[in-house]
């Protein structure tokens, strides 16, 4: 369901063709996401191969064609730098903010949390 409202959105956010390809690949995935867990759930391994095991199998199969036509399509929908970005292979990238060492610092200096935080239970 989330995918459906994802691919709303990408389709929403731009005019672009390549925008506009990218979301019609992501709605592709969320369908055969969908159709493969509602409509041809897998069997268990002690039943061997049936017929609603190789369905699912294609469903995934298809899944897996339509999220990289997603990736592939997204590198498309802003410049040439961003394209060379989304192609370049993860050592070659320029570091992220989020991986940036002064990120780690920043949230070294804050400390512990307090136990009167509302999400403190999940730092234990």
């Amino acid at each position: 369901m989330l995918v459906f409202l994802f691919a709303a959105g990408v389709w929403a956010s731009g005019e672009r063709r390549a925008i506009r390809l990218t979301a019609a690949a992501l709605f592709g995935y969320a369908t055969m996401s969908s159709a493969g867990l509602l409509l041809a759930p897998m069997d268990l391994r002690a039943e061997g191969l049936t017929g609603g095991t190789v369905v699912h199998t294609w469903a995934t199969v298809l899944q897996g064609i339509f999220i990289v036509l997603a990736l592939a399509l997204g590198a498309f929908a802003h410049g040439v730098r961003f394209r060379a970005y989304s192609f370049a292979p993860p050592e070659r990238r320029p570091p992220r903010l989020a991986s940036h060492p002064s990120v780690f610092r920043l949230a070294l200096k804050e400390g512990p949390m307090s136990d009167k935080l509302p999400a403190a239970y999940l730092a234990r």
